[in-house]
């Protein structure tokens, strides 16, 4: 094959898996990029695509691996280096995705990469970097808004992050993210009795209560005195809630104490969390506290196979239990 036309071929299947991870076509993507290693197996490109890939199908564990492996082998990429800070920041390691995100911007400055230094720094409590950085990139970033409206909703300040969602509905009004943010900034906005009235009265309507409002409403009822009620609607409600609302619940749940909840809401986003060792550690301090140790034991040993990092733990739960039961 000529070079010209093994290089059009190339770059078709390069476009080809982009475009399929863009639309969540996994599949397809998974296909094209094995015929893609065919022609150019150890190629910058190819691994950079395999690990976006593994970002995109959430497969955290892998996707941190094989970044360590290619920063080392690609250590002048600066797509590389911005794909291992991505994979750093999905598995918590927020000073690791900085310092890959910091080099990956001194290789090659490009918004994208500023964007998620800016939410490490974040992740990572230093607000007045981050700001700075992100007030920087929004005329040519727009949906860097909804980072900074984070940002101030870390520090408390409801009204400036509320104001940044609002910028960006005025410019994209069927940005779907941002509707939901608005909706929560808006609850965390009201007092405990406003956001109990307002889920009350759009159930008497019969009214779909937003899960954004729902997940507000059931941390009101807790911090109201109001737990059996907040007990029902999570019970009635949890099968039906998105992954982001459920680990959003989980973790108030936690700070609140509530630590039966928590543990049940924990379970039920395990998978995305498996390599989060904070999470592993607050979950079994939920279950240690709500006396679910053995039940959570059972849990990790049928995991255990698919997820080798719970073999310790498996063990050392085992121990609490026998420590327990003498």
């Amino acid at each position: 094959m000529a070079h010209n036309e093994h290089h059009r071929l190339i770059q078709t299947f390069v476009n080809n898996i982009k475009r399929a991870i863009r639309r969540k076509r996994y599949g397809e993507a998974d296909t094209i990029l094995e015929r893609l290693k065919a022609q150019a197996p150890v190629a910058c490109e190819t691994r950079g695509l395999e690990l976006e890939l593994l970002i995109a199908k959430k497969r955290t564990d892998e996707a941190g691996r094989l970044a360590r492996q290619l920063v080392e082998q690609f250590s002048g990429s600066g797509r590389i280096l911005y794909l291992a800070g991505q994979a750093a920041y999905y598995q918590k390691d927020f000073k690791r995705a900085a310092k890959l995100f910091e080099e990956s911007v001194r290789v090659f400055p490009h918004p994208g990469s500023r964007r998620w230094l800016a939410k490490a720094w974040t992740a990572l409590q230093r607000f007045d970097d981050g700001e700075a950085l992100l007030l920087d990139i929004v005329d040519v970033e727009p949906f860097a808004r909804t980072d900074l409206a984070w940002l101030y909703e870390c520090q408390g300040d409801w009204d400036r992050a509320l104001s940044e969602v609002e910028k960006i509905l005025d410019d994209f009004p069927d940005y779907q993210a941002g509707k939901e943010q608005k909706l929560r900034l808006e609850a965390k906005s009201a007092g405990r009795g406003e956001v109990i009235e307002e889920v009350e009265t759009l159930e008497d309507l019969g009214e779909e209560v937003p899960e954004p409002l729902f997940s507000e409403y059931v941390k009101s009822l807790f911090t109201s005195g109001q737990a059996k009620q907040a007990r029902e609607a999570v019970a009635e409600r949890k099968d039906s809630l998105t992954k982001g609302t459920l680990k959003d619940l989980a973790w108030a749940c936690y700070h609140l104490q509530i630590h039966d909840v928590a543990c049940d809401l924990f379970l039920l986003v395990f998978e995305d969390q498996v390599a989060n060792y904070k999470f592993l550690n607050s979950l079994e301090n939920a279950a240690g506290s709500a006396g679910k140790l053995e039940e959570l034991a059972a849990f990790y040993e049928e995991r255990a196979e698919q997820h080798p990092n719970l073999f310790g733990r498996l063990n050392t739960l085992k121990a609490r239990i026998s420590g327990g039961n003498k």
